[in-house]
């Protein structure tokens, strides 16, 4: 059998995570017989997916030609597994696209067929775990709404990544939130006091920072990187203060004084914001601490530590767009601990302009304030990213109030 390097290769996929490697090692061939479809299942629920008839039968071709390709199935079968059973799909790495050059035409169906193997298996832990149905098999719909045609009538399935936690039973609404399992990954680590209960955050050694004090994107933009070291009792790290710049200057702190609390591999609970309704620092700390007892009752591997997201909304370099005015967005950073994410302005597009990305800042619409206040800061070629919120569930109360320790 080829290593899965080889085989990567040979169907023209990218780079991909050393995850991929490890997971060949437990996979057993033997397993990648036969469709990868359930074309019943697909006909019986396809309200579940809401496919034209068209797009449906443009999937049940692209099978038909990995079915033929003894490759293309081998790999299909492959990152199925990879990806849905060999561990949890939240855990991630973060899948951007599998598309397989070697397929031509299709090869932008490769990763639909791939999703929508998961699709009766995640309908039946729908009904075991006592989800609600309506619900949650309502996220299948976003294989459909990402899927479209270029202009030449081939079909491809953007957003990959998002799209594989919604053919799984983990994505929820919960109060005014959708939630997912995620782990925290290597960067930020948060500590709380033993004694006073106040939270800090610290940043992993190596990372780029820009001279504002966010992550960089590049070596020509990094002014300076981040420092950790640990030694009996004690590190010293960054911090990253509460509105999401890295401070220059590393800190020391006593591991008998701090605890970590929220940090790599730690599971948390990740969320998504579905509409900018009710979307207040009461209702997001309810549906947190609903979310949690929500999660751990129905699934009972799961111990939850803390709360993850990355928004536009949560972009640090707001408040300067701002200028002084008043904001609903303003108000929920000071609420909560935020992060900064390696990303850049395109990250607003399709978000806040509702547009493509890659289109010019000349070309955004401004018939809003903020519109009008980030297309001019684009412009202006002022550095704009997506922010995150690493937060201890221990916080979440704090949230609730408008603000907690720096």
């Amino acid at each position: 059998m080829a290593d899965w390097q080889t085989l990567r290769e040979k169907m023209g996929l990218p780079e991909m995570s050393p995850y991929y490697d490890r997971a060949w090692a437990q996979f057993d061939p033997a397993t990648a017989q036969g469709p990868l479809l359930d074309r019943a299942f697909i006909r019986e629920h396809i309200d579940l997916f809401r496919f034209s008839e068209e797009l449906l039968g443009a999937i049940f071709h692209a099978e038909d030609c990995i079915l033929a390709d003894a490759d293309a199935l081998l790999a299909a079968h492959f990152l199925y597994q990879a990806i849905f059973t060999l561990k949890k799909p939240y855990t991630g790495p973060y899948v951007m696209g599998l598309y397989p050059a070697a397929l031509g035409d299709i090869s932008g169906l490769f990763p639909l067929c791939v999703l929508l193997r998961n699709a009766p298996r995640a309908y039946a832990a729908i009904l075991e775990h006592g989800l609600d149905v309506q619900d949650v098999t309502g996220n299948f719909r976003s294989l459909n709404s990402f899927t479209h045609q270029d202009g030449e009538g081939r079909w491809k399935l953007d957003g990959v990544g998002w799209c594989i936690i919604c053919i799984t039973e983990y994505l929820n609404t919960v109060g005014t939130l959708r939630f997912a399992p995620a782990v925290i990954e290597d960067t930020f680590t948060v500590y709380r006091s033993r004694k006073s209960g106040e939270c800090r955050t610290l940043i992993a050694g190596d990372r780029g920072i820009r001279a504002d004090g966010l992550l960089a994107n590049s070596a020509e933009d990094t002014a300076y990187t981040t420092r950790w070291a640990e030694g009996p009792g004690f590190v010293e790290a960054c911090e990253v203060r509460r509105d999401g710049f890295v401070l220059p200057e590393a800190v020391r702190i006593e591991l008998a004084e701090w605890e970590a609390v929220l940090g790599p591999g730690d599971a948390a609970l990740e969320y998504h914001i579905p509409t900018a309704k009710n979307y207040t620092p009461e209702n997001c700390a309810d549906s947190f601490e609903k979310a949690i007892e929500y999660f751990e009752a129905h699934f009972d591997d799961l111990f939850i530590k803390g709360i993850w997201c990355y928004s536009w909304l949560y972009c640090p370099q707001l408040r300067a767009v701002f200028d002084g005015r008043e904001s609903g967005i303003l108000r929920m950073q000071e609420a909560l601990r935020l992060v900064p994410v390696q990303s850049g302005p395109e990250s607003f597009q399709p978000f806040v302009f509702d547009v493509p990305h890659g289109t010019k800042p000349e070309d955004l619409p401004e018939d809003t304030f903020l519109r009008r206040a980030l297309k001019q800061a684009m412009l202006r070629g002022d550095y704009l990213c997506t922010g995150g919120v690493q937060l201890p569930k221990d916080e979440i109360a704090a949230v609730r109030k408008g603000g907690m320790s720096a």
